[in-house]
């Protein structure tokens, strides 16, 4: 794949590392654009968001991959503009969830009673989206049914409960309201 091909050697991760280097030097990108200095990121089933981090980056970094491409005589993997169209489409559907992923990892604060008013603004957020992105609404929708298994089994689990009565900016109103 695409990131693949950047990354498959230490000469290439320089050479496209050179290219972001020149670029921002001679303004190929543009006059106010300058790209930061950074590597492509793999996907990694292990690591929240990742696919949501690799698809930024790639957005990110795209017209020093464009060079990159063309003097690595590697044409076939450029993207078309419908292709970007479509990895932006798909950018903004994980935005959300990673979002809510950042919110619930929070390492000072205790996130539990955040959990399903989380997950509820995730649902509402997609099905906005699915409105407004309909080529994807289908794989929306393959999410939003993930979502909603976790919130059955959340609301069986009295932990949850729990949680949002002890926390003092909470108490019972989500609850009530939902």
């Amino acid at each position: 794949n695409l990131v693949s091909v950047c990354r498959a050697s230490g000469q290439r991760r320089k050479q496209f590392e050179d290219i972001i280097i020149e670029g921002n030097k001679k303004g190929f990108w543009n006059e106010k654009l300058s790209l930061p200095v950074l590597q492509l990121l793999r996907d990694c089933e292990t690591r929240w968001s990742s696919t949501h981090q690799m698809i930024h980056r790639v957005l990110q970094l795209y017209p020093a991959i464009h060079i990159f491409l063309l003097r690595s005589e590697k044409e076939e993997y450029l993207f078309t503009e419908d292709d970007l169209n479509v990895l932006y489409d798909i950018s903004h559907v994980l935005d959300i969830p990673h979002a809510a992923q950042e919110i619930l990892s929070a390492e000072h604060t205790p996130t539990l009673s955040l959990a399903l008013p989380t997950y509820e603004i995730v649902l509402d957020k997609w099905r906005e989206l699915q409105g407004t992105i309909p080529e994807l609404s289908h794989y929306i929708g393959v999410g939003i049914s993930k979502i909603k298994e976790y919130i059955s089994l959340a609301r069986n689990t009295r932990i949850y409960t729990h949680a949002m009565a002890l926390n003092p900016a909470m108490k019972f109103q989500w609850m009530k309201d939902h």
